[in-house]
């Protein structure tokens, strides 16, 4: 298992999603050049695996790379699965949150990291819940425990977001990009020791559906 794990959002054909994809793949090259491999889940993760342990093996990494989009700040996959359980890993503590995640900001988030848009975002996500509620005839124990997490995210949401500002990373794609991500790379080696360790993988996951789900997400999607 990697000593770090990547947090983005992916799954769409967006001029935006083709950006988030292609300094995702620049990024883990680069760190590959270095000897330092970072987790994916495109590369860890198959048809069949769980999404919500996968999510789980993020937010237990010593180290997140969290690539925040204005699609990662609304997607299911990144803020309830895996940031907000990295955080309640810290103990719901922002500065050992902000230890842990190097947060990534791109263009299109830096509006929503405003601190006067926080309760927009909050308001995005009760609506996201509500629909979700609305629209789903049955309530099965997975529906119910993504709708409780989800409730809990939200209360969570304006300390995630105040750790998220605190981070002292490059922001907008440029910046991230330049030196070919040197400055990105530096921090991660300070961080991790200057050592490009792997530890032993974890069990296998257990299956539930994740690469087809995450491929195919959409706001409302479970």
């Amino acid at each position: 298992m990697p000593a770090a794990y990547i947090s983005y959002a992916w799954g769409d054909d967006t001029t935006e999603g083709q950006e988030r994809d292609a300094i995702v793949n620049d990024l883990c090259r680069s760190f590959a050049e270095v000897g330092i491999v970072i987790g994916r889940d495109k590369n860890e993760v198959k048809a069949g695996d769980s999404i919500e342990k996968f999510g789980r093996r993020i937010a237990k990494a010593p180290l997140i790379l969290a690539v925040i989009s204005h699609k990662a700040l609304r997607s299911q996959w990144c803020m309830i699965y895996e940031l907000y359980e990295a955080y309640m890993r810290c103990g719901s503590d922002v500065d050992e949150f902000a230890e842990r995640v190097a947060a990534l900001v791109l263009e299109d988030a830096e509006a929503d990291l405003d601190v006067e848009k926080t309760e927009l975002l909050i308001e995005y996500w009760k609506a996201w819940k509500h629909n979700v509620e609305k629209t789903r005839s049955r309530r099965t124990p997975e529906l119910s425990k993504v709708l409780m997490k989800c409730e809990d995210m939200i209360e969570s949401l304006p300390d995630i977001l105040l750790a998220i500002r605190k981070i002292a990373m490059p922001r907008g794609s440029a910046a991230i990009r330049r030196d070919d991500f040197r400055e990105i790379i530096s921090y991660v080696q300070s961080k991790l020791g200057g050592a490009a360790q792997e530890i032993p993988d974890p069990p296998e996951l257990d299956p539930v559906s994740y690469t087809h789900l995450r491929a195919h997400e959409t706001e409302a999607d479970i």
